[in-house]
């Protein structure tokens, strides 16, 4: 047990916590800190000659003031958090709500193989060396889960689209070698001739595996919503069910493995869109 002695003010009696290590411990300031994920104990209160008992489980959080255990994307940000695959904007704020652009992207696909050195530059004309996106862009252009627009540029601040991430994500699960060869039929989205010829095959199976269900449009019509955006904890959702939804989906040449289940089976559409 771990026992912290706390004097209340205007009162003789001598406070103690004591904790057990299957839980976690208390820090200098307090604050109790879990042992793992999660963990069950006894926390034990004694003042005097009498204590108190009582059986506590402790849940692991997050370090960001943004997103307490509340919010509904709360599982998802401390899943990629906790994996190495999201960062925070700052060391407390993760900022759930900001739009996800095509640097963030590729980013996280890079740090699910470990950060790999590319053999060149990107090549892109607006991906300068050294800027923090620079090394992923590279890997990425060099595998072919990204090409760039036309002009040669890569764009890396642009709001990222709901068919570009259906697209990477269909080019990056290609270069895994998982089978991308299931499609949907899009007849039943009111939108579907919005999607753009480059992206259909790959928006064709990410409605098929289950990456993209729809938007709810009038009434209970779902649109697909191709040019829509996906916040960042939006996206942390989708990464998380893409690496958990499916034992087969887990990448053969990613360093991550054998993370916790999610309790998460909703489709995209139920994560909203513009």
């Amino acid at each position: 047990a771990y026992d912290r002695h706390i004097l209340l003010s205007g009162n003789d009696l001598c406070y103690a916590w004591s904790l057990e290590e299957a839980a976690g411990t208390v820090d200098e300031t307090g604050h109790i800190v879990p042992a793992a994920a999660s963990g069950t104990g006894m926390l034990t209160v004694a003042a005097g000659e009498t204590a108190v008992s009582i059986p506590i489980t402790v849940w692991s959080g997050v370090p960001f003031r943004d997103v307490p255990r509340s919010h509904p994307f709360f599982d998802a940000v401390r899943y990629v958090y906790d994996n190495g695959i999201f960062k925070g904007i700052a060391d407390d704020v993760f900022e759930p709500e900001t739009v996800m652009n095509r640097a963030m992207l590729v980013t996280v696909l890079w740090r699910l193989e470990g950060e790999p050195a590319a053999a060149a530059p990107a090549g892109f004309a607006d991906v300068a060396p050294g800027e923090w996106y620079a090394d992923a862009v590279a890997w990425a252009a060099e595998n072919g889960i990204v090409t760039g627009y036309p002009d040669g540029t890569f764009a890396p601040d642009k709001a990222l689209s709901r068919e570009q991430l259906a697209t990477i994500f269909y080019r990056y699960s290609k270069w895994l070698g998982l089978d991308v060869t299931p499609r949907a039929n899009l007849s039943a989205f009111p939108d579907a001739g919005k999607v753009s010829d480059y992206a259909t095959d790959a928006v064709c199976w990410a409605v098929k595996v289950g990456l993209i269900n729809g938007v709810g449009g009038s009434g209970a019509v779902p649109y697909l919503s191709p040019g829509g955006t996906a916040t960042r904890a939006q996206t942390a959702t989708i990464i998380m069910r893409f690496m958990q939804g499916r034992a087969d989906a887990v990448p053969r040449k990613s360093p991550i493995r054998n993370l916790a289940e999610p309790n998460i089976d909703e489709g995209w559409g139920d994560l909203g869109g513009n």
